[in-house]
């Protein structure tokens, strides 16, 4: 599973691995690195801590000061130097009215004129949307923090084209486990991530593809004047109090929270809450149906577990009540619904569709 880097709402924390990471290439070439960390209000000292932590707002500062020191928006991980102005020309491609699918297919496809750094594309495998990430030459490899980089500035740019988060059904990577694992919680927002896997990138719902860019060029110059701190802090704003009631229920299964307790944390009298879901068209009920619901489906689709484990860790009490709501949501039964899904995937391997 994966866990949350600090569980307060109000203010992410960053781990130092990323900090090393974010910097690893200046130092390496030679550029003045202490004076980007200064800059960025990150003392030097943290970078021997191996659980210290720097605000969101440090370290998007430092991504942006390194990327401006190199004139390299990759940081230097890529082949070539990605050069300044790459990632808003991406961006005004985008921003355009329509669905996000066909937003998130130009941004894509932006990427592919230039001849350096990792290739992207969106990929249609049956009910799923896949991003995938990949080294244009097939004899080449990149380091982690390239795809990590690429992978979450797509991701989170993809909640920001609709105003709201992009919950994710799995990330892959093809790198081994990194020791820092634990720290994806931030990075991808609790998905649940795999290595060593035989290609690199994150899958969603198809459907969302269908939903309305809410942004513009007005909001978009807006985006771009703070760098990467939207995007590193877009599951806040971006969040709608759906959103969060969700990834709060999320944290607790199998155990599923008394809706005061939930209230509570998000500092909030229930019946403000309860209005305030029902302007989104929501209940407390529906959000936990909807959890216990992508639980049961992600270890349906990930692990080889007994129908009565699933349905513990999804949230109920017996396997019978897991199998009645399970059917009532798919229309099939668990097991069904298994290999339905194994059988989809090995179809979508041999013929996959492109945008």
């Amino acid at each position: 599973m994966w866990q949350v880097v600090n569980e307060r709402i109000d203010r992410p924390l960053v781990s130092i691995c990323f900090v090393h990471s974010a910097i690893k290439k200046a130092q390496e070439r030679g550029y003045d690195w202490r004076r980007l960390l200064a800059q960025s209000n990150i003392a030097e000292p943290l970078l021997t801590q191996q659980d210290a932590r720097v605000t969101v707002e440090s370290y998007a500062m430092l991504q942006k000061l390194t990327m401006q020191e190199m004139r390299d928006e990759s940081l230097g991980y890529a082949p070539q130097p990605h050069k300044l102005g790459l990632w808003s020309a991406a961006c005004g491609a985008a921003v355009h009215p329509g669905p996000m699918g066909h937003a998130l297919g130009r941004l894509c496809k932006i990427y592919s004129l230039f001849d350096w750094g990792l290739k992207t594309r969106l990929v249609i495998e049956g009910e799923d949307a896949v991003v995938e990430a990949c080294p244009r030459a097939a004899d080449s490899e990149y380091e982690l923090f390239a795809y990590e980089l690429c992978l979450s500035t797509i991701h989170r740019f993809t909640g920001w084209l609709i105003n709201e988060a992009v919950p994710l059904k799995s990330v892959t990577f093809r790198h081994p486990r990194p020791e820092y694992e634990t720290e994806y919680g931030w990075l991808f927002q609790r998905s649940p991530i795999f290595f060593d896997r035989p290609r690199a990138g994150f899958r969603f719902e198809r459907q969302l593809l269908e939903k309305p860019i809410q942004q513009n060029e007005r909001t978009l110059e807006k985006f771009l004047d703070n760098g990467s701190l939207d995007l590193l802090d877009a599951e806040r704003s971006a969040a709608s109090w759906a959103g969060r009631l969700r990834d709060l229920v999320s944290h607790y299964l199998p155990e599923l929270p008394e809706f005061e307790r939930l209230a509570a944390q998000l500092k909030m009298h229930p019946q403000t809450l309860r209005r305030r879901l029902a302007v989104e068209g929501i209940t407390y009920k529906d959000i936990k149906d909807q959890v216990r619901r992508e639980a049961a489906e992600y270890y349906l689709r990930e692990h080889a577990l007994s129908v009565e484990e699933i349905a513990f860790r999804s949230g109920f009490s017996e396997a019978s009540a897991f199998i009645r709501a399970f059917k009532r949501w798919n229309g099939v039964t668990p097991h069904t619904y298994a290999e339905s899904q194994r059988q989809s995937v090995a179809r979508a391997a041999l013929a996959p569709r492109h945008i």
